[in-house]
């Protein structure tokens, strides 16, 4: 493994990394950041409920809209304690963020086979015919090859975490996910993201069917606490982290910096 530190929530962070990794990282820390910064917002917003009520009496005031008329009452009523909790956007938000967590993961597979590609385009060779008509649009050979990666990479993600673990096996020689375990805890995630992106997070009878132990029943919402999400994001960056190190390591691909120092 490369020379690394763990930090105090029991992340692996190698001291250099493949770019695919950096980005990945990167946005991994915006999601946690965003969290942060709803956290202290909530302490902040707290403490002043009567600037927030205040605020958002000159937002939803309208004598012409009786709804936002029945919100103004309720908020000079009851104060601002329902805007500035924020359990009250819990489900919303963790979902949002659990669908741009497996977004992230996914896409550091494309960015990782880009890489690979790059480096060893051969992997790309196969007995598909592509016609004349598409060859001919490319001025050169560079960019016909960059355009068949991104086909090839579009065309293996689009068929799910099956076709992307056998794709890396069979023309790679990298085994992504050394147990079962793995394989299944992936599969489910991503399957959990797509719920989210498809039908707001709710269960449905082909997801029943494909994890019926789950005890979600057929219409019920996925929901997640704040904690769940920062949890997720833990598990991923270290299982990307190792995958990182064994893929970088075995196409000797370009490493950056990840460590100041």
């Amino acid at each position: 493994m490369r020379n690394h530190i763990i930090n105090k929530y029991g992340a692996y962070v190698p001291d250099k990394a493949t770019l695919s990794f950096l980005k990945f990282t990167s946005e991994l820390g915006i999601c946690e950041l965003l969290m942060v910064y709803i956290n202290i917002a909530e302490e902040l917003l707290s403490t002043n409920n009567e600037f927030v009520v205040e605020r958002l009496t000159r937002i939803y005031q309208d004598q012409e809209n009786e709804l936002s008329n029945e919100l103004v009452k309720l908020l000079t009523k009851n104060g601002a304690e329902s805007f500035t909790q924020s359990k009250s956007y819990e489900h919303y938000f963790c979902q949002m963020a659990f669908s741009r967590s497996i977004d992230n993961l996914i896409t550091y597979f494309k960015d990782i086979l880009a890489e690979v590609i790059n480096i060893k385009p051969e992997i790309l060779k196969s007995n598909e015919t592509i016609n004349y008509e598409f060859v001919l649009s490319f001025d050169d050979i560079n960019e016909l090859k960059n355009a068949l990666a991104e086909k090839k990479i579009e065309e293996l993600f689009y068929g799910g975490v099956i076709n992307i673990k056998n794709y890396f096996e069979k023309r790679l020689g990298v085994i992504l996910f050394d147990k079962q375990d793995a394989f299944d805890q992936i599969n489910y995630i991503i399957k959990i993201r797509n719920l989210i992106v498809h039908n707001r997070g709710m269960v449905n009878s082909e997801f029943k069917k494909e994890f019926p132990l789950v005890s979600q029943k057929v219409g019920d919402s996925y929901s997640f606490k704040y904690e769940e999400i920062s949890k997720l994001n833990l598990d991923i960056q270290n299982f990307i982290a190792y995958t990182d190190d064994k893929i970088g390591s075995k196409f000797n691909l370009p490493l950056l910096d990840n460590l100041p120092g």
